[in-house]
């Protein structure tokens, strides 16, 4: 139903104007959704994992 819901609202759109006009409350659904933990082979660890936001271009945003 969630999932369903935001596809009405207009899905990845409206997230990134969520993004935009609210972003406590967007920044808080992302720490929400993103894993907490990683695992890893001890003896081969992970490399430096960097996660950011980048503002898409208004020229890269798709109209409906």
């Amino acid at each position: 139903m969630i999932l369903g819901a935001l596809d009405m609202a207009g899905g990845e759109s409206y997230l990134a104007e969520q993004a935009e006009k609210n972003p406590s409350a967007f920044l808080s659904l992302i720490g929400r959704v993103l894993p907490t933990t990683l695992a890893s082979d001890p003896h081969s660890p992970l490399p430096g994992i960097v996660i950011g936001f980048e503002r898409p271009n208004e020229s890269d945003r798709q109209v409906p």
